[in-house]
């Protein structure tokens, strides 16, 4: 598991990122259809929009968290260039 999640590279961080934004897709759903079986019906989540207010805010932390991950990515990228230009120019 922490080999798949391993924060020091790209695609560790990648995985992430996929998994969050997973996570966060599975747990907006659950809770509009939690709140729809509360309610007896699905007609509140049609005539209300909960469900389309859940996956609306599901999709705005999906994009929120793959950006700070991607830019996340980037920044480690940009490290490891300046330590290889350094190893470089120590040679």
């Amino acid at each position: 598991m922490k080999k798949i999640f391993n924060t020091k590279t790209s695609k560790g961080l990648l995985n992430l990122a996929t998994f969050s934004v997973f996570l966060c897709m599975l747990a907006f759903t659950a809770a509009a259809y939690h709140r729809a079986f509360i309610d007896g019906t699905l007609t509140p989540i049609i005539k209300w929009g909960f469900a389309y207010n859940m996956l609306c805010l599901a999709f705005v932390f999906e994009v929120t968290t793959f950006l700070l991950l991607f830019w996340l990515i980037m920044k480690r990228r940009k490290e490891k260039a300046v330590e290889y230009q350094q190893m470089i120019i120590n040679k």
